[in-house]
C-alpha cells in the first residue's frame, strides 16, 4: 500500500475515533475532597535514652491531604483526570536524652502534589465503581525543627527544598450519584513516591530565645545535595552532601464531592 493511501487510512481512522468519542462524550467534571495518608515505607532515625538505643521510623508522606481534580470521560468507561493536592505532613518526633544533654527533633513535609491519571469506570448509574492510575509529582519543602538543651537552649529550624519527587500512584473508588450534576465519592489510594531535596537552609537559629542566625557562616547555614562532590571547607560556601531519597509513599483514604458540568 502506498504511503499516501496509508495516510488516508490513518486520517479516516482518526476521524472515526474522534467522532465516536464525541458521540459518547460525557460532561466534564470536577472533584473536591480531603483525606488522610498513612505512611508506607520509612527511613530510620536513632533515638537515645541513656544506654538504650531505639529505631524510630520516619515517613514524610503521612498526613492530611486536601485535593482538587478536573476530569473528562471520553466514553462511559474511559477518561482522564488531573488532580492537585496539598499535603500537610504529620510530625515525626524523636527525643534523645544523655546525662546532661537533651535533643528534640521534629520532621514534617508541606507538599504540592500533581497527579495525572487514566480513569477506568464501570459506567454505572447511581453506584459506580472505578479505578485510576498514573503518575504523581511532588514539590514543596521538608522542615526540621531541632532543639538542644545543653549549657543553654538552642533552637534551629531548617527547610529543605528544590527538585521534584516522582512516583506512581493509583486508586480504587466508588461514586454515589445524587443527581445528574452532583455526587459523592470515596477512594482508597496508594503511591510509591520519594523525594530528594536539592538544598537546605537554616531559616531560624536562636540561643536562649535570642536570634543568632547572623553569627553563623554560610557553610553552617546552607547545604547543597549532589550526586558527587569534592570536599570544600570554605566557610563562605555552602557545604555539600550526597542526595538522599526520602520516603513519601502512602496508603490513604479520601472522600469528597463530584460536580458534573
Amino acid at each position: 500500500m502506498k504511503f499516501t493511501n496509508l495516510k488516508k487510512v490513518a486520517i479516516a481512522a482518526s476521524l472515526f475515533i474522534g467522532s465516536t468519542l464525541a458521540a459518547n462524550a460525557q460532561a466534564p467534571y470536577a472533584k473536591l475532597g480531603a483525606g488522610y495518608q498513612f505512611g508506607m515505607g520509612s527511613a530510620t532515625q536513632t533515638q537515645y535514652s541513656g544506654s538504650q538505643i531505639e529505631r524510630v521510623k520516619l515517613n514524610y508522606g503521612k498526613g492530611v491531604v486536601a485535593n482538587f481534580a478536573l476530569g473528562y470521560m471520553f466514553n462511559p468507561n474511559i477518561g482522564a483526570e488531573l488532580g492537585f493536592g496539598y499535603l500537610a505532613g504529620d510530625k515525626n518526633e524523636t527525643k534523645s536524652v544523655y546525662s546532661n544533654r537533651v535533643e528534640n527533633n521534629v520532621n514534617y513535609s508541606r507538599m504540592l502534589l500533581i497527579q495525572p491519571s487514566v480513569i477506568i469506570s464501570a459506567g454505572k448509574e447511581g453506584l459506580n465503581p472505578y479505578a485510576k492510575f498514573g503518575l504523581v509529582a511532588a514539590k514543596g519543602k521538608l522542615v526540621n525543627e531541632y532543639e538542644l538543651n545543653h549549657n543553654g537552649v538552642y533552637n534551629v529550624k531548617t527547610e529543605s527544598n528544590g527538585g521534584w519527587g516522582l512516583g506512581l500512584q493509583g486508586a480504587v473508588g466508588v461514586e454515589f450519584g445524587l443527581s445528574e450534576q452532583l455526587g459523592f465519592f470515596t477512594e482508597l489510594s496508594m503511591s510509591n513516591l520519594s523525594y530528594a531535596p536539592e538544598r537546605s537552609e537554616i531559616v531560624a537559629y536562636e540561643y536562649n530565645g535570642a536570634d543568632v542566625l547572623h553569627t553563623v557562616t554560610t557553610r553552617f547555614r546552607e547545604t547543597e545535595y549532589v550526586d558527587s562532590y569534592q570536599e570544600n571547607k570554605s566557610d563562605s560556601m555552602p557545604r555539600q552532601e550526597l542526595k538522599e531519597n526520602l520516603p513519601m509513599s502512602h496508603v490513604g483514604v479520601n472522600i469528597g464531592v463530584k460536580f458534573n458540568f
